[in-house]
């Protein structure tokens, strides 16, 4: 596994300030080898019907078309997947090229209760933070915030009123919070 020049790596990384929780840990990790493999028996099972469908006298590729537009959901889902996991993980390598580990602060800026998944009802308690820090001899306040607006979730309840250990990345003025057993 890389590490950037402080022993960190992109593994080592809970939630960042503008992006949330990063789903870049091991179990992601497997979750990609699982659906590979699932993926490969889906793909071998199609090819085994085409052989078969071609075997036929009169074959009908219309159970093997519609086996076909069953396989692309989950060929789809397991793209999205891949997708997302390169994605933070090269974000996240970017940023922790020039990063210095600091302490920092970490306050309660505001609380929300949010309802998630429609016909289910589930409450979460999500808040917005801010981490304070001190760099290059200068104190800074950052906050979390999409895209100029507050945003609250749930992965930052668990360092509120806590100080933590960050990754700061000066060259891009992104704030990192490291897992716990990293602090």
């Amino acid at each position: 596994m890389e590490k950037d020049k402080n022993g960190i790596s992109f593994r080592d990384i809970d939630s960042t300030l503008t992006d949330g929780k990063m789903f870049v840990g091991k179990g992601w990790l497997v979750l990609i080898i699982v659906l590979s493999v699932l993926i490969g028996l889906c793909f071998v099972s199609f090819i085994a019907m085409l052989i078969s469908a071609s075997m036929e006298s009169n074959p009908d590729y219309k159970d093997t078309l519609i086996y076909l537009a069953v396989l692309q959901a989950p060929l789809l889902g397991y793209s999205v997947v891949v997708l997302f996991y390169a994605v933070q993980k090269k974000k996240l390598k970017r940023w922790l090229q020039d990063a210095v580990i600091l302490n920092a602060k970490v306050e309660k800026v505001f609380s929300e209760t949010q309802m998630s998944h429609p016909g289910v009802l589930i409450v979460i308690g999500a808040t917005a933070i801010k981490v304070r820090f001190t760099y290059d001899g200068h104190k800074r306040v950052r906050y979390s915030e999409y895209k100029g607006r507050g945003r609250a979730l749930h992965t930052y309840n668990k360092f509120v009123g806590k100080i933590v250990r960050i990754a700061y990345s000066p060259k891009y003025d992104k704030v990192m919070l490291l897992k716990p057993d990293k602090r």
